[in-house]
């Protein structure tokens, strides 16, 4: 069997998902446009986004495409992990159950509070509250585009 024979019909390293060995990455972003409507709104709109660290991408009730990221200890879920305990405690979650807990949070609950903010990182971005299931506060940092830079539990409306 000759250089990538066996997946791409022996087309010298052009085989599937490439073009002269490299990633093509249009055909990537097509197969995602296809597979998810939400993600796919974002990448036509411009958004900048990595599809591969997308953890969930779901749409509130205020009509906004929110998203969240893995991230790192500044923003996305990585730093959302720092309040686990406090998603534990305060909506009597278990902590296994955080990523499905947020995703409900925001595509279940009611907005009670929007506000535009200019948001730890510097840049522009919009306070939420959302009040899921009537009686769980959740304070949001959500950029303008929808990525979630924080989440956390909050007594009350404020």
């Amino acid at each position: 069997m000759g250089q990538g024979s066996k997946y791409s019909n022996g087309s010298k390293g052009n085989g599937l998902g490439t073009k002269g060995g490299q990633i093509n990455l249009q055909n990537e972003k097509n197969d995602i446009i296809n597979r998810d409507a939400l993600l796919a709104e974002l990448i036509k709109s411009g958004v900048k986004i990595n599809p591969k660290d997308v953890v969930f991408i779901v749409k509130d009730k205020s009509g906004q495409v929110v998203w969240l990221e893995n991230g790192n200890t500044t923003k996305g879920l990585e730093h959302i992990k720092k309040h686990v305990n406090d998603f534990v405690s305060k909506h009597n979650i278990q902590e296994k159950h955080l990523v499905s807990h947020l995703k409900n949070v925001i595509k279940k609950s009611v907005v009670v509070h929007s506000q535009e903010k200019i948001l730890k990182n510097g840049k522009m971005g919009l306070e939420k509250i959302y009040l899921y299931k009537r009686k769980y506060y959740t304070l949001g940092a959500i950029g303008t585009n929808g990525y979630i830079v924080s989440m956390y539990p909050i007594d009350g409306g404020k």
